[in-house]
């Protein structure tokens, strides 16, 4: 009876892991061990705000879902415990706060990502990291925009106001 159990209990394991990873656009990989309950929570409590799941699960039921996927490849990141990171929205954010992490702790260790459908080593990671945030992008780009823009409007501006002036002073010879 245990053992039906527990069988049942991989195969839905199985099965909403399959549904999170198909649905996903990555997976982040982490290797960590020795690390305190407070650390892991702390991250889980990081990466929940940016992630849609961060999961610890067996390497076994891991390989399955990620041959399922067609990202055999990526069992070579499953050693050790692992720290699934999944989602759909921002990974440069995710990487961020990965590698940060990473940074603080040597026994957590990024290992690798599968984004969109192509297997990365920790590398890609690493650089995702650096790249600016897409509202930083779009601030540039509308900053960018704008600097003409105000020139053209403040030279605009400042004809105006000579004219202004030049019209103000021909007054000022006539009333005289």
């Amino acid at each position: 009876m245990v053992e039906a159990n527990k069988t049942i209990e991989k195969e839905m394991l199985l099965k909403q892991l399959l549904e999170t990873a198909q649905t996903s656009d990555y997976i982040f990989f982490a290797k960590f061990k020795g690390l305190t309950v407070n650390d892991l929570n702390s991250l889980r409590r990081k990466l929940e705000k940016v992630a849609d799941d961060v999961l610890v699960v067996k390497n076994s039921i891991a390989r399955m879902v990620l041959e399922r996927i067609n990202a055999k490849a990526a069992c070579d990141f499953l050693e050790g415990s692992v720290l699934l990171t999944t989602g759909k929205r921002d990974p440069q954010i995710v990487s961020k706060v990965l590698v940060e992490f990473a940074k603080e702790r040597e026994n957590f260790e990024l290992k690798g990502a599968f984004v969109n459908q192509t297997i990365f080593q920790k590398q890609f990671i690493q650089d995702l990291a650096k790249l600016p945030l897409k509202q930083e992008l779009i601030a540039s780009v509308v900053g960018g925009f704008k600097a003409p823009i105000t020139g053209f409007v403040l030279g605009l501006g400042q004809i105006v106001r000579s004219l202004v002036a030049a019209l103000d002073q021909i007054q000022k010879k006539k009333s005289s």
